[in-house]
């Protein structure tokens, strides 16, 4: 830019952004501090409880109301008035748990993914591009899955800022849900990682250990082995 009064406009606009990038994060910070409090409160309430038999299983809590948490706690119900309840919104959640998310909200495609030219390859698209051959590791929780080795391609349902201290070791990322701006994509570009997003059951049709050509350039997951 060539006038100095465009520069500074330029840099107060910067500075602005990044003001509010950070509040925004800052946000989201103190918002999981005040669940993780909530929490651990409702686990200390669950192990009083199940010491007095009003409750039976683990996590048994998370299935009541707080009026019906709050009335098992002074007496006022015991575990045969809430058992039913609790079974039958168990269920529900173990139902609705295996259903598969719409892969799109209020919103229509522009136009259908490319097909695959064989059986043994999946499409998706380029969030960074590179073509990268290795085998696979399926993580469909980085807290209890096997950890990913250097030079293992990740193949996982998705990604959050969770899952971030796993891309150093990845030679490229295949995601199921996903899109050019979405933390895969953005994570893999800051690491040069070549990765594919949108690769629909990419977690149902590789497993951990088969080799895997990806070809993000390209939108293209080849199912070597």
């Amino acid at each position: 830019m060539p006038k100095r009064w465009q520069r500074e406009l330029v840099d107060r606009l910067i500075e602005r952004i990044r003001y509010y990038v950070t509040l925004r994060e800052d946000t989201r910070y103190y918002h999981t501090m005040a669940f993780a409090t909530v929490r651990q409160k409702l686990l200390t309430l669950e192990q009083e409880l199940l010491q007095t038999s009003r409750l039976r299983c683990a996590d048994d809590i998370f299935f009541l109301q707080w009026d019906e948490a709050e009335a098992l706690a002074q007496g006022r119900l015991e575990w045969p008035d809430v058992e039913h309840k609790i079974r039958s919104r168990r269920q529900r959640h173990q139902q609705q748990s295996r259903v598969s998310p719409p892969e799109l909200i209020n919103l229509q495609r522009a136009s259908e993914p490319p097909a695959a030219d064989r059986a043994d390859s999946l499409t998706g698209d380029c969030a960074c591009p590179g073509v990268v051959e290795g085998n696979a590791r399926v993580i469909f929780d980085p807290t209890i899955d096997q950890p990913l080795q250097p030079g293992e391609i990740l193949v996982a349902p998705y990604t959050d800022p969770a899952w971030t201290p796993l891309f150093p070791a990845a030679a490229a990322i295949v995601v199921e849900v996903g899109s050019f701006l979405s933390h895969a994509g953005t994570i893999a570009r800051e690491y040069q990682i070549p990765c594919v997003v949108d690769v629909a059951n990419c977690t149902r049709n590789i497993q951990t250990g088969q080799r895997l050509r990806v070809n993000a350039t390209e939108g293209i997951v080849e199912i070597l082995t």
